[in-house]
């Protein structure tokens, strides 16, 4: 009985350590919604001040990706998501400053590389798929 159970023990423990699971980008997909909307919407009220909170809260729903995860995400994938925080990070500086034009420019690009991000997700795979397309993903990538 006790090299069952140390046999199925080990067996578990092997099958974890086989198959790591991969972090959540957004832990809070409605937040980052939210949040892009908060901040049109103060773009479009001219509000500056509100758009930085707007912007700081997507800062905050959004971790940022690393090349070194284990399990790891598709290097396409990772580009757009350091592009998305790229041009976040001007946004917020632009939003800081009171430039909102600039920082409405700098959400749009947001946007694109979120959209183009979860497209990639959708038919990408990474080392950790092994070999099997990632499913659509909405917001939870």
């Amino acid at each position: 009985m006790p090299r069952l159970v140390a046999g199925t023990l080990a067996l578990v423990t092997v099958v974890a350590a086989a198959s790591p699971v991969r972090v959540p980008v957004h832990q809070d997909a409605p937040a980052v919604e939210q949040a892009v909307l908060d901040a049109t919407r103060a773009f479009l009220h001219d509000d500056p001040s509100a758009a930085r909170t707007a912007l700081d809260k997507l800062s905050e729903s959004c971790r940022r990706m690393s090349r070194d995860e284990i399990p790891g995400w598709a290097e396409p994938v990772v580009n757009e998501d350091i592009a998305m925080h790229a041009a976040l990070d001007r946004a917020r500086e632009f939003a800081a400053r009171g430039n909102i034009d600039d920082a409405v420019s700098s959400l749009v690009w947001v946007e694109r590389t979120c959209r183009n991000c979860h497209a990639l997700r959708a038919t990408t795979t990474s080392p950790a798929d092994i070999g099997n397309p990632s499913r659509p993903s909405g917001l939870k990538p």
